[in-house]
């Protein structure tokens, strides 16, 4: 069986840590053929607008899965693309899942077919240790470069970014701001893109060394009590998806989903940063427009779900930093 985790569940990380090993467990049962090979993909990094740890959580939920029997995962955080939910390079995809399915079902020896996975950690006076299982022949980065998307904590929890040396077939990692370190993590943000492999340049999985209780987020209904109570206000989409003005080709019927309804390649859409540069605006008349309308708020789309920011991102260049507007007011 191959299963390709889609997003929706990453709303209930904690049911889903439930629900997953049961699917297996119930697909097994009911279909009466034992303990069938069942091999699933990570899911892959995207900038969730409203994450507050729970893609982590559903990242670490399908590691805890591996426990159960005859089971393999896939990890993508290297192939996916915080800016598209439906990463393109399903190719890799399918050949590390090959790899699980040669090496565990048909039993071809001496095959790599999983990246670092989490196994150990030690306090070294100022510094923690990380062992791994699947690191044979040692630890490398993708990219040559410096290990990136480490953490640490001391007892206070609090994660400052961290210094990861590969020593072999584990990481070193420590802080200056961290003089008595106790937890580590690796990868935990949504859209994390990191660098971690083994020399079979498969990635390792993100991973905690802690346990501690995630912070919960606001329940939504008490977040959206003010906006019921105001009722009435101002939605401004505004945007890359704004230049075109809904024309892509043949069509003139394209809303602010053009880059998906119009199937257009992110390099082509790319092209429209050096094109955005609205100036025939007054913000002011606008704000005036909707107060005289009795109107309570107005809301912006300062990031659109094709990623691009309106404002000027430490994350990532594809922001109006990146666009001949940079320079107005």
């Amino acid at each position: 069986m191959i299963w390709y985790q889609g997003e929706s569940n990453r709303s209930d990380a904690k049911l889903y840590g439930t629900l997953f090993p049961a699917l297996i467990a119930d697909w097994r049962q009911q279909w009466g053929a034992g303990d069938f090979p069942f091999y699933y993909v990570q899911i892959a990094p995207f900038q969730y607008g409203d994450d507050c740890g729970e893609t982590a959580a559903v990242r670490e939920a399908q590691l805890r899965a591996l426990a159960v029997p005859n089971t393999g995962m896939v990890v993508t955080m290297d192939i996916g693309n915080p800016r598209d939910i439906h990463p393109q390079h399903k190719d890799e995809v399918g050949r590390r899942l090959a790899l699980w399915t040669l090496a565990k079902t048909y039993g071809h020896s001496g095959l790599a077919y999983s990246g670092p996975l989490y196994k150990a950690m030690a306090i070294e006076d100022s510094v923690i240790r990380v062992s791994f299982d699947h690191a044979d022949g040692g630890l490398v980065t993708r990219d040559g470069g410096p290990l990136t998307h480490f953490a640490i904590a001391g007892e206070d929890r609090s994660f400052v970014p961290a210094r990861a040396i590969i020593d072999g077939a584990t990481v070193v990692v420590s802080s200056d701001a961290v003089p008595h370190p106790v937890a580590v993590r690796y990868a935990w943000g949504t859209a994390d893109e990191p660098n971690l492999a083994n020399r079979a340049g498969l990635p390792a999985s993100p991973f905690r060394t802690d346990d501690w209780a995630r912070a919960e987020a606001v329940p939504r209904d008490s977040r959206m009590a003010w906006w019921r109570e105001a009722r009435f206000g101002m939605f401004i989409h505004w945007g890359l998806y704004a230049t075109p003005a809904g024309q892509w080709g043949a069509r003139t019927d394209h809303g602010e989903w053009i880059r998906d309804t119009a199937h257009i390649p992110i390099e082509e859409y790319d092209k429209l940063l050096q094109q955005f540069n609205p100036v025939k605006f007054n913000a002011d008349e606008w704000a005036r427009m909707a107060k005289d309308a009795g109107m309570k708020y107005i809301v912006i789309t300062s990031k659109h779900h094709d990623g691009f920011c309106l404002f000027d991102s430490t994350y990532t260049d594809f922001d109006v930093m990146s666009t001949p507007s940079s320079g107005t007011s």
